[in-house]
């Protein structure tokens, strides 16, 4: 029971992407399947992800999929080009953390320079909005 009601609250929190609302379980669980599988690199889930949308998806959902591709590709494309204007310093920063899980890179702001983690927090802030920034207070960086 305390699972269907943690499953009520994501989907009233939007967790899942708006191409998966309606679509029957079985579909689902393949979606899932690639969300949470920790083997895969964020490349190879894109592409999986793209590939079952492709076969399984239709009409409304297909439509939103390709939406939302093309709003997360501009957002990329914004976010690359905030990432080209970052100091060096902060580029270097940002590259090697790029390579770092959780506490790790945690640990790693901890250790920068004021200006470089400001410079890091401000683009992160455009790109994740309130979350990027309770993520940073949370972890007193």
């Amino acid at each position: 029971m305390l699972n269907a009601g943690l499953v009520e609250v994501e989907e009233e929190r939007g967790r899942r992407p708006p191409f998966l609302e309606g679509v029957p379980k079985n579909i689902l669980e393949k979606f899932e399947a690639i969300f949470k599988d920790r083997s895969m690199s964020w490349d190879q889930k894109k592409s999986k992800i793209d590939f079952l949308a492709q076969n399984v998806l239709t009409g409304d959902n297909l439509r939103k999929f390709q939406e939302f591709k093309a709003m997360k590709a501009k957002g990329d494309a914004e976010f690359r080009h905030k990432e080209a204007r970052l100091s060096p310093a902060a580029q270097q920063a940002n590259q090697k953390m790029r390579n770092l899980m959780g506490r790790e890179r945690f640990q790693f702001m901890q250790g920068l320079n004021e200006n470089v983690k400001q410079e890091l927090m401000e683009m992160w802030r455009s790109r994740f909005g309130g979350a990027g920034q309770r993520m940073m207070r949370n972890r007193r960086i």
